[in-house]
């Protein structure tokens, strides 16, 4: 039998009809461009968002990789383990083949570099020449699209990390205030705030754990690209679409819906230390979400108002305090899941400890009352924060790690509009006394917080301190 053969007839494009083809595909990506005083802005057909600064002082060039990702995205079998693959970011790709390989490449690319990991967000990045701007652009694309995660560099850089997590917890503060206070208030959702992880977890992890974060939390569309430095624009947004876009968009991510249950009563955990002459008191609560734009409510802004107020030198809540305390930092920390609302002082006499707090927590449940913050207090903290948030950013102020940094920071918060744009103003502009009084009863009258303190043992059972523990 035969074999037919059988001819395909396909169209033939002439090489003129190729070239226009190009350039209006690239003049496409140019006009999504959206350009500002701040920034250029484009997003990638896989989702990569891209932003761009053009600084033209040094002939240097930052490139940012930041990724919504981080401790709160971590159940408790994976506690610790973003941050371990943050690491291994640094280490052997498809075109590295060993750790060494890496870092010479780098010496002679003039490469600079880090990373880290937080609660919310994981960024690496490269300083490097202008020149070699291409050779950081692929670099970054290899290591984290064809990251190696070879079994041998993970059993080192385990050890790289436990011992990191050794240095932590070396402090007594840290100890004290990042893993017994966020354990007695998180409880089962520790590992969604700790973000040195659990050490049982990090000396175990393997390589198919390693694989799942990648493809899970590591991909195009839950990341930003952000290039600051001495670039053209237009050829550095065709460079990166040429690199970049080969990366496959991995699957949407939900939003997290982890609930974190109050505490019905105040809890004190405490950590000693060999010094007689100095308390430190922690009190740690939880506090509203700040999501994205489309979610977004007026509770941080209130939230911070309240704050301020109650902190104002002739305040009911200081004058209260101020038998035990001439100073204190109280205030809330945003976060886009649970922000933290945080006090802090050293100045409280171990004999006064007791009564500190009783007289803490009866004002505390008084400042949702009308009256006891006044209005003109009110009026002097929303007027703090409205003329504060109306300074436009300078960009000239800043280094090229600075202004990734804020990009990088506030875009994973999902507030770069606020940061940049003036919004906060106009969300601390809406904020009414009702509002402060709404965020009191919502986050701080009769609810429980852990408290904190650093005190040596002998001075803790001298005056009974344990007692605090109903």
């Amino acid at each position: 039998m035969k074999t037919k053969l059988i001819k395909l007839s396909i169209p033939k494009i002439s090489f003129k009809t190729f070239i226009v083809f190009i350039i209006f595909s690239l003049l496409f990506l140019f006009l999504a461009a959206d350009t500002n005083e701040y920034y250029t802005y484009t997003k990638l057909s896989n989702g990569l968002e891209l932003y761009l600064v053009k600084r033209t002082k040094i002939p240097l060039v930052a490139f940012y990789l930041a990724f919504k990702t981080g401790a709160y995205r971590e159940t408790p079998e994976y506690d610790g383990l973003t941050h371990l693959f943050e690491h291994m970011f640094f280490k052997a790709n498809k075109t590295m083949k060993t750790a060494v390989d890496y870092y010479e490449f780098m010496n002679r690319t003039g490469i600079t570099y880090n990373g880290w990991t937080s609660q919310e967000e994981v960024v690496y990045y490269f300083i490097c020449p202008k020149d070699n701007i291409r050779d950081a652009a692929d670099l970054m694309y290899n290591s984290i699209v064809n990251t190696a995660l070879d079994e041998e560099e993970l059993k080192k850089e385990r050890e790289v990390v436990l011992e990191e997590y050794a240095r932590v917890y070396s402090s007594r503060v840290n100890y004290l205030f990042q893993y017994l206070m966020f354990k007695e208030l998180y409880k089962d959702n520790l590992s969604r705030k700790s973000v040195i992880g659990n050490y049982d977890m990090i000396k175990t992890a393997t390589v198919d754990k390693m694989k799942k974060l990648k493809e899970t939390f590591f991909i195009p569309n839950n990341g930003a690209l952000i290039i600051v430095g001495d670039i053209d624009i237009d050829k550095t947004i065709s460079m990166i679409d040429e690199i970049f876009s080969k990366w496959n968009r991995g699957p949407e991510i939900k939003e997290e819906n982890f609930i974190l249950n109050p505490l019905p009563e105040d809890r004190f955990v405490f950590n000693h230390r060999f010094d007689k002459e100095n308390i430190d008191i922690y009190m740690l609560g939880v506090g509203p979400s700040l999501r994205g734009e489309g979610n977004r409510d007026i509770t941080n802004f209130a939230g911070d108002i309240y704050h301020y107020a109650l902190s104002l030198k002739n305040s009911k809540f200081t004058r209260a305090l101020s038998s035990y305390t001439d100073s204190f930092n109280f205030y809330l920390q945003w976060n886009a899941y649970y922000g933290d609302i945080e006090f802090y002082t050293k100045s409280v006499k171990g004999e006064n400890i007791i009564d500190f707090y009783k007289t803490f927590r009866r004002e505390l449940d008084k400042s949702a009352d009308p009256g006891y913050i006044t209005e003109e207090e009110f009026d002097k903290a929303k007027k703090y924060y409205v003329d504060s948030s109306s300074k436009k950013i300078n960009w000239d102020n800043y280094t090229l790690e600075g202004i990734a940094n804020i990009l990088s920071k506030y875009w994973a918060k999902n507030w770069l509009d606020l940061i940049l744009f003036q919004k906060e103003k106009e969300y601390y502009e809406k904020v009414k006394y009702q509002d402060v009084l709404e965020y009191a009863k919502r986050y701080i009258v009769k609810k429980g917080f852990v408290w904190g303190i650093l005190i040596d043992e002998k001075l803790a059972e001298q005056y009974n301190l344990k007692s605090l523990n109903k």
